[in-house]
């Protein structure tokens, strides 16, 4: 605790007392991410991420998804790329999901995730925790003043 860390290529930044995180990304290597829903074997999710090419048709025609989203990237005066598909076929993989021709599936980092590894690993803070109830508390209490002052107001009017 009381400790900020971050990643290579990160910089942190003081400016009127605010502090800023940016990054210095020069080269993005290409990732292709799988998650699949521990409730249904049916039901899978693929990302694919950071390539740098797009000629408007980067999907197979039997799976459903999105549109390539583009991330302008300034400091390497080119584009980044990412497309998100689904599919509810139990057979459903990613590297079916994008057309062959376009990208080398053997290149691309990323792993098949598993959402309940992610629930497993997740702990709530304790001092966010208590912030927000006493955040909670404090509109409460302004709540009741704003209400009695009014009350009281309308007493005051009626005599």
């Amino acid at each position: 605790f009381n400790k900020l860390q971050t990643t290579k290529g990160s910089k942190l930044h003081l400016l009127n007392s605010m502090i800023f995180l940016s990054t210095d990304i020069q080269n993005p290597q290409p990732a292709l991410y799988q998650l699949r829903s521990p409730k249904s074997s049916n039901t899978s999710v693929c990302l694919l991420t950071d390539f740098g090419f797009y000629n408007g048709s980067i999907k197979n025609e039997t799976v459903t998804g999105s549109e390539a989203t583009v991330l302008e990237m300034m400091t390497m005066e080119s584009k980044s790329y990412g497309a998100v598909t689904w599919g509810s076929k139990s057979n459903f993989t990613c590297t079916d999901a994008f057309r062959k021709d376009m990208f080398d599936f053997n290149q691309f980092s990323g792993s098949k995730c598993n959402s309940s590894h992610a629930e497993q690993g997740f702990e709530t803070d304790r001092d966010l925790n208590l912030m927000n109830l006493s955040l909670i508390v404090l509109r409460i209490i302004f709540l009741k003043t704003v209400g009695f002052n009014l009350l009281m107001t309308l007493r005051l009017w009626s005599n």
